[in-house]
């Protein structure tokens, strides 16, 4: 009996630690071409999780992908390439995988125009995958029924800028104070293990004082513990699911700032953020 049990724990263990890989079907941004393709961006393995940023060997890249919540979607089969292409800091930005059938990609409407970035907003929404032969479920967000903590999030607003303080115009020496007034809830959701996620935006044009760049990057989020603890900001929500089968939920967004786009990988407690991100020059 105890062998038996310990077979199957063994085979247990081999499974959770096989790697996995996630991606996301997308409008490649600033293509002429904007038919979707799969873009691989995270893996999971033994050592935990990992950027795909620097690429992969051929070996390890699907070559059939599953849809995060889409229990009636069937499988995203793609085309490999015969041979990986050279890696070079234009690599995260270009390299792809082509859907085998087009006509069989279920459709997402960017209703909303959200996850610019350098170019325009895509047509579809990114939809998350992963490699594997288990459907994962997608953890919907909730509406909370409390009101926000405006003022703790007004001083975490504050001290997330990069010099604290913001000014009419850039090179106004003379910054402005910020009211509770001046901050717009532009995401208020809550996510497994009750964590609060909450986005906020100005409501009217500052700049960073001195800042030859000047815009604040927003949305700027924010998750609600004791106080508010801002995690990054220029993020749109794509995906939460438990991607590693640990019973803890990953967080995936788009995230767009100067010169970059990508992707972010959070873990359930928003720390230490995987990326996977390019530059355009």
């Amino acid at each position: 009996m105890w062998r038996a049990a310990a077979l199957c724990l063994l085979l247990v263990s081999q499974s959770s630690a096989r790697a996995l890989t996630v991606g996301v079907l997308e409008h490649p941004q600033c293509s002429q071409d904007q038919s979707r393709v799969v873009r691989p961006l995270f893996r999971h393995g033994t050592d935990g999780w990992s950027s795909l940023t620097a690429g992969a060997s051929l070996e390890k890249l699907p070559s059939s992908w599953l849809f995060v919540g889409g229990r009636h979607e069937p499988p995203l089969r793609v085309r490999l390439p015969e041979t990986m292409p050279s890696l070079g800091w234009t690599h995260a930005r270009d390299f792809s995988l082509s859907p085998v059938e087009f006509s069989a990609l279920p459709l997402a409407p960017n209703v909303a125009e959200a996850y610019g970035g350098w170019c325009d907003a895509p047509k579809n929404k990114p939809i998350l995958l992963v490699s594997g032969s288990t459907v994962m479920p997608e953890y919907r967000g909730t509406q909370p029924k409390n009101p926000p903590p405006m003022g703790a999030l007004r001083k975490a607003f504050v001290k997330s800028l990069p010099e604290g303080k913001l000014c009419v115009n850039f090179d106004d020496p003379r910054p402005t104070k910020i009211r509770e007034s001046d901050l717009r809830i532009k995401h208020d959701i809550i996510l497994p293990g009750n964590r609060r996620l909450i986005a906020l935006s100005l409501t009217r044009q500052l700049t960073e004082c001195g800042s030859e760049i000047g815009g604040v990057e927003q949305p700027r989020w924010f998750v609600l513990e004791r106080s508010p603890r801002f995690i990054d900001a220029s993020l749109t929500h794509v995906a939460t699911a438990d991607l590693d089968a640990d019973g803890e939920p990953e967080h995936v967004f788009w995230f767009t700032g100067y010169n970059e786009d990508g992707y972010i990988l959070f873990a359930s407690n928003f720390r230490q953020p995987i990326r996977f991100t390019w530059k355009y020059h």
